[in-house]
């Protein structure tokens, strides 16, 4: 049985709010596909705006980066479990709980067909959960669901001329990613993680960027079918 990782993103999750109709349309979906397509899911979920409405607050009596690092994990572990929820609810091949990291989820995907988890230790985003977990797993194609429909070559929030790529190389994604910021910093908001984007390019971990608004493209991406959004790969 294939397995595919998903890094969702956490403001797809929980905007301010959570959002209890994306999470069902979600699971319906992953679970009708496991059943058509016999495909297990490993799902990486995001801190998100749970987590940088926090921050402002947050900085204004801490500097410290591990600090700011914990909290955001443990921001991805509430979204996690907010997810994982529905899916325990409605199958019992899920996990009753979240993974802590990626060794654990990867081991407890030869067991159960749908597994979460959030962020593990500090200095980097979920993403690069997402990536490490797509390596254990046989270098699986990782599918990154978020508010934005693709990649584009600059914000398309702030840019209207901001036109998006429909297919690129590693390497462009990368030089991409690091004009717009070389360093980490906690509740960064690029389109991928700088250390996650490095790894999928040694690793060739094939990417798929697709918006929450177009879950339909997670079957067509399973099935090898164009869709309506970035595709990575070497």
């Amino acid at each position: 049985m294939k397995t595919v990782i998903i890094s969702l993103g956490g403001s797809v999750v929980n905007s301010g709010k959570l959002n209890s109709k994306l999470i069902k349309a979600f699971g319906d979906l992953l679970i009708n596909l496991n059943k058509k397509h016999k495909i297990r899911f490993g799902v990486v979920v995001g801190g998100g705006k749970l987590f940088r409405n926090l921050l402002p607050e947050l900085r204004e009596y801490t500097k410290n980066k591990t600090s700011l690092d914990w909290v955001g994990i443990y921001c991805t572990r509430v979204n996690a479990q907010c997810v994982a929820s529905y899916f325990i609810e409605k199958t019992n091949k899920t996990y009753e709980t979240i993974g802590q990291d990626y060794k654990e989820s990867a081991k407890l995907l030869d067991k159960y067909q749908f597994v979460f988890q959030g962020g593990d230790v500090p200095g980097h985003t979920s993403d690069m959960d997402t990536i490490e977990l797509a390596i254990a797993k046989n270098k699986a194609k990782v599918i990154n669901i978020s508010n934005v429909d693709g990649v584009y070559d600059k914000d398309p929030n702030k840019y209207k001329s901001a036109k998006k790529i429909p297919e690129m190389t590693h390497k462009e994604l990368s030089a991409l990613i690091l004009k717009t910021s070389k360093i980490y910093k906690a509740g960064q908001n690029l389109v991928f993680d700088q250390k996650a984007t490095k790894l999928a390019q040694k690793y060739n971990i094939e990417l798929h960027f697709i918006s929450a608004n177009n879950l339909k493209d997670v079957e067509k991406i399973i099935q090898g079918k164009a869709h309506k959004g970035t595709i990575v790969k070497d």
